[in-house]
């Protein structure tokens, strides 16, 4: 069969997030289809750009036996710009326009100097449709990513807090 199988979501996932005071990591195996349930737990303070850092990862890794998987980067809430549009359309395609023409307008960054993602939230109305943006600066996300990887891990995706929680 030469059609592309859709991927099916890891059953398990490793999520680490580095705030400006505290390393975070998660793992979590998928139960249900739409159940996760927590394995591992991990807080310890640290400060983002203490050197050392992957050491502390690393040792976090061993101590906690987290499995090696590719991880999933978690960006602070507060280290991104969010913010929610109403666009006059519900094609996917021209709503990524909608998008990318705005997103130069929602920072003060230089479109070099940033990261970008949405998600469509849903049609407000006829013919319009929610999207929430965010936003990161580069060097904050590559911050993160250079860690985590010095650590001897492989990163695989990115995410964001939504709320502040």
């Amino acid at each position: 069969n030469d059609k592309a199988r859709p991927t099916q979501p890891r059953k398990t996932v490793v999520a680490v997030e580095i705030g400006q005071e505290w390393l975070k990591i998660v793992q979590a195996e998928r139960v249900g289809a739409r159940a996760v349930q927590v394995s591992r737990l991990c807080m310890r303070p640290v400060k983002e750009d203490q050197p050392g850092l992957h050491e502390e990862i690393r040792t976090v890794w061993r101590d906690q036996r987290l499995a090696r998987l590719p991880v999933m980067v978690s960006l602070p809430r507060q280290l991104a710009t969010m913010r929610t549009l109403k666009l006059p359309s519900t094609d996917a395609s021209e709503i990524a326009d909608m998008v990318d023409m705005q997103v130069g307008k929602l920072t003060p960054y230089s479109r070099d100097e940033i990261v970008w993602d949405y998600r469509i939230l849903g049609v407000e109305r006829e013919g319009y449709t929610r999207v929430l943006v965010a936003i990161a600066q580069r060097a904050v996300v590559r911050q993160r990513v250079n860690a985590i990887e010095e650590a001897g891990l492989e990163v695989d995706s990115g995410t964001c807090q939504t709320s502040a929680a």
